[in-house]
C-alpha cells in the first residue's frame, strides 16, 4: 500500500524511493539471517532408493506442475511491474490509477485469502490450481479488452479485471 501511495502522490520518484528502500530492506534482512539464523544441518544415516536429484527429473507430472506453477505465477510479476506502464502510457489512464490498482489488489490479497481456503479447502489442489490459472487467464482477457473500453469506463474495467486476478 505504501508503494500505491508512493507512485499515486509522489509520481515516478516516490516509486523509485519506494524500490531503493525495498531493495535495501531485503539487504537488512539478508544479513540478519546470515548473522543470526543457524540451522542445525540434517544428518544423513543412509539414502533411500530411488531419492537424489534424479529422481526429482525423472518426475515429469512434478516437473509439468512446477511449470505450469511458475508460468501462472508470472502474470503476477507481469501486473505488478507492468500495469502503471499499461495504465499510463498505453491506455492513458488517469495518473492516480496505478496506485489505485495497486492497492486495491493488495487489499484484497490481505482479507480475501481466508475466505478463497474456505471455498477451495475440498477440492484436489489441482482442481484449485486449474480454477486460479482460469481466473488468471480472464483477468488477462479483461486486461486486453480496456483497450476497447471507452476512456471514461477504463478505471472501473481494470478495477474489475483487479479484483478477478485477487480472485484468482
Amino acid at each position: 500500500l505504501a508503494a500505491a501511495g508512493l507512485l499515486s502522490f509522489a509520481g515516478p520518484a516516490g516509486y523509485r524511493a519506494a524500490v531503493a528502500i525495498d531493495v535495501a530492506s531485503f539487504a537488512v534482512c539478508a544479513l540478519l539471517l546470515a548473522l543470526l539464523v543457524r540451522v542445525p544441518r540434517p544428518r544423513h544415516l543412509g539414502r533411500a532408493a530411488g531419492a537424489g536429484p534424479g529422481r526429482l527429473s525423472a518426475d515429469r507430472p512434478f516437473l509439468a506442475l512446477i511449470v505450469a506453477t511458475g508460468l501462472v505465477a508470472l502474470s503476477t510479476d507481469f501486473f505488478l511491474s507492468g500495469i502503471s506502464i499499461y495504465a499510463l502510457a498505453q491506455l492513458h489512464a488517469q495518473p492516480w490509477l496505478p496506485g489505485m490498482l495497486l492497492a486495491l489488489l493488495t487489499a484484497l490479497n490481505s482479507v480475501g485469502a481466508t475466505a478463497v481456503l474456505r471455498v477451495t479447502h475440498r477440492m484436489y489442489r489441482t482442481t484449485a490450481m486449474a480454477l486460479g490459472a482460469g481466473l488468471y487467464a480472464a483477468w488477462c482477457a479483461a486486461s486486453l479488452a480496456a483497450v476497447a473500453v471507452p476512456a471514461q469506463w477504463r478505471a472501473a474495467e481494470l478495477m474489475a479485471a483487479t479484483v478477478l486476478m485477487a480472485a484468482a
